[in-house]
């Protein structure tokens, strides 16, 4: 028999239920601890800036390839562009605090159907599908400004976003911590012009 205490956490640690996409918010229902998932804008800079000092040391390894001290992530916040950028974050509905972002970092000049994109979501809620649902979210508002190729920096040692990269049906691994992913939709055949 299972106590209650060992259900519940099992049941934490399942993948939140596929979005409902609304506007530019989505909703992951069904799940009482589903968090809130929208486009970030200028007035998210602090819940940005509380979400990156959040990470321990490894976590901002990973996410910025250098251990960013928190002074650093003050200044990276303070001058993130978000005319150049575009950003998708997760909220918990019971504290209202950020527990996953995503970020698209874009230049038009020089790559202008390119984006860099990276990710982040706190411990304890990873493991549930919220940075692909992430990813999914940021992806659709990155294909709208025109970008069709992702690249990905991450460590080798990564394995959680390795699975991710390769998740795309469309995933390059140009070296080892490098991809690029194509974000072009393919198109529906049409069983119409099959038939004849």
């Amino acid at each position: 028999m299972m106590s209650p205490q060992s259900a519940l956490s099992r049941n934490v640690q399942q993948r939140f239920p596929k979005p409902r996409f609304t506007s530019s918010q989505v909703t992951l229902s069904g799940h009482a601890e589903a968090p809130l998932v929208r486009y970030l804008a200028e007035r998210d800079r602090p819940a940005i800036q509380d979400h990156l000092l959040a990470l321990s040391n490894t976590d901002r390894e990973r996410r910025f390839h250098n251990c960013l001290s928190d002074f650093a992530i003050i200044r990276y916040v303070r001058d993130l562009d978000f005319g150049r950028m575009a950003f998708s974050g997760a909220f918990h509905m019971g504290t209202g605090k950020l527990i996953g972002l995503a970020e698209a970092h874009m230049n038009p000049a020089h790559k202008p159907d390119m984006a860099e994109m990276s990710i982040c979501v706190l411990p304890d809620h990873r493991g549930r599908g919220l940075g692909t649902d992430l990813l999914d979210h940021l992806i659709t508002a990155v294909r709208a400004r025109g970008v069709r190729h992702a690249e990905f920096y991450f460590q080798p040692a990564n394995r959680t976003m390795i699975r991710l990269v390769r998740s795309f049906s469309h995933c390059r691994m140009v070296a080892i911590g490098y991809a690029v992913v194509s974000l072009i939709q393919e198109e529906p055949t049409d069983l119409r012009n099959m038939v004849a």
